[in-house]
């Protein structure tokens, strides 16, 4: 130990399991780590049912029924075409494989990023030939990290082709002769192939900004790996232990011949009294009793201290967590909810940057280019690509805790001029143009049926 200014650069007994290798890149830290850590959270995934629940729940409030797509170009026939077009690719013609639709596959991406890190994207041939590609989703385990060395005008490292620069400019996958099996029996060997990092492939993974170095994913569980394991070790030892406390058995000692009875497997006198499990001993036996004891009378306190803070390792309330708003009053869960709905926030907005604007704006230039549209010529197109390029995802409806004060705000929000009907719409998971388009129709079938009057049609 010896004298430092600052308390942080002290080395202790306490803190002497700091690690002293983070004054390097990221990834030359994460490489030798990564892929554990993906298995752990793989594991936690599959078998930890808070997870399971925090998971679901972050993708059913982020993802939903999907993030719907409302053209807004000045071609209003364009904007219905293209509208009607992606719903049809993304319900049938979207994935490679011909398993998921739009939303499985939005879901499934959000879905992997928190456990994996990651992963790809990649532009494949199309299912239908009026469609233009179709999507194929690659795991991150099938990143070839077995080379790093430089090459003329770069690196490669950990699966990444780097230029000279240090910009990433295409990755270095393992590729098999059946893609879901890699063993002998389909002598599967691992063939190296580098595909560039241009507009036919997406690396789907979250940057937070948390190291500038960071080009490779890595599990959003990290923070919470360790104590998740220790603290489902911890609930299946309590569980184990009552589990045993109920099955203990009875044993009677006494003095000369036992008697005719049941024997069991050992050969020993048995027999019930009262439903419970009995065993006589022999003249000179013992009982020793090992007594698993039950938890404290501070498990509850221990279990709920320990998903908090696995809550917020996972960035999100104990209340979401758990579902369990017992202990919580009604400006503390709305409290917990407005900061939950950051998350789904940035989740939807990381959804839409990083997967949706990129492949819509693909999917609508070649769509328009190879004349697949009959409201755009492919020169109207090129000359106005901007202005067709123009679109807006809607988010799903989100419930609200208090719906009359909260409409009530919306309603205040317009009236400043603060805040449109389209936003209040697009809060609804509904587009404005189809909710007046609606209420049009509406009017005009009660006007026929003589339930309004000419007044009623000017309001």
């Amino acid at each position: 130990m010896y004298n430092t200014y600052f308390d942080a650069a002290k080395r202790t007994l306490v803190n002497s399991r700091f690690d002293g290798t983070a004054n390097v890149p990221f990834d030359v830290i994460a490489s030798s780590e990564r892929n554990v850590a993906r298995e752990r959270a793989r594991w936690i995934a599959a078998n930890s049912s808070l997870m399971k629940n925090i998971d679901g729940t972050i993708v059913n409030n982020s993802i939903g029924r999907g993030l719907i797509l409302n053209a807004i170009s000045s071609n209003q026939d364009f904007n219905k075409e293209i509208e009607e077009l992606w719903a049809e690719f993304n319900e049938e013609y979207l994935d490679y494989y011909g398993e998921l639709n739009g939303v499985d596959f939005q879901r499934t991406l959000l879905y992997q990023r928190m456990v994996d890190g990651g992963l790809f994207v990649k532009i494949a041939k199309p299912i239908d030939n009026r469609f233009p590609f179709s999507l194929q989703m690659i795991e991150v385990d099938n990143l070839s990290e077995t080379y790093t060395y430089k090459v003329s005008n770069g690196y490669i490292a950990d699966g990444l082709v780097f230029d000279s620069k240090g910009r990433v400019k295409g990755y270095m996958f393992r590729l098999y002769k059946n893609p879901f099996w890699s063993n002998n029996y389909l002598s599967n060997n691992m063939i190296p192939k580098t595909v560039k990092n241009d507009d036919n492939i997406i690396f789907f993974r979250r940057k937070d900004g948390s190291r500038s170095s960071q080009r490779r994913e890595f599990t959003e569980y990290a923070p919470i790996v360790n104590d998740m394991k220790h603290f489902m070790a911890f609930q299946s030892a309590t569980t184990e232990a009552a589990s045993a406390r109920s099955k203990l058995v009875y044993a009677i000692e006494k003095e000369g011949a036992i008697g005719n009875f049941n024997t069991d497997s050992d050969g020993k006198k048995v027999e019930y009294l009262n439903g419970v499990y009995t065993r006589y001993l022999n003249a000179g036996e013992k009982l020793h009793l090992i007594d698993p004891q039950a938890a404290g009378t501070k498990y509850d306190e221990f279990t709920k201290n320990t998903i908090r803070q696995l809550s917020i390792g996972r960035e999100v309330s104990y209340e979401l967590a758990t579902r369990d708003a017992s202990s919580a009053n009604f400006s503390s869960i709305r409290a917990s909810i407005i900061q939950d709905h950051k998350l789904f926030d940035f989740n939807q907005m990381h959804m839409m940057n990083q997967f949706l604007h990129p492949i819509y704006k693909k999917f609508v230039r070649e769509m328009a280019l190879n004349g697949r549209l009959k409201s755009v010529k492919a020169d109207d197109y090129i000359l106005n690509e901007r202005d067709y390029q123009k679109r807006q995802w809607i988010a799903p409806a989100r419930s609200w805790v208090d719906p009359y004060k909260d409409f009530r705000a919306l309603e205040l929000k317009y009236k400043l001029g603060v805040m449109t009907l389209s936003d209040i719409a697009k809060s609804e998971g509904k587009d404005i143009a189809d909710i007046i388009a609606e209420r049009v129709k509406e009017k005009e079938m009660m006007k026929k049926a003589g339930l309004l009057q000419e007044e009623d049609l000017k309001q």
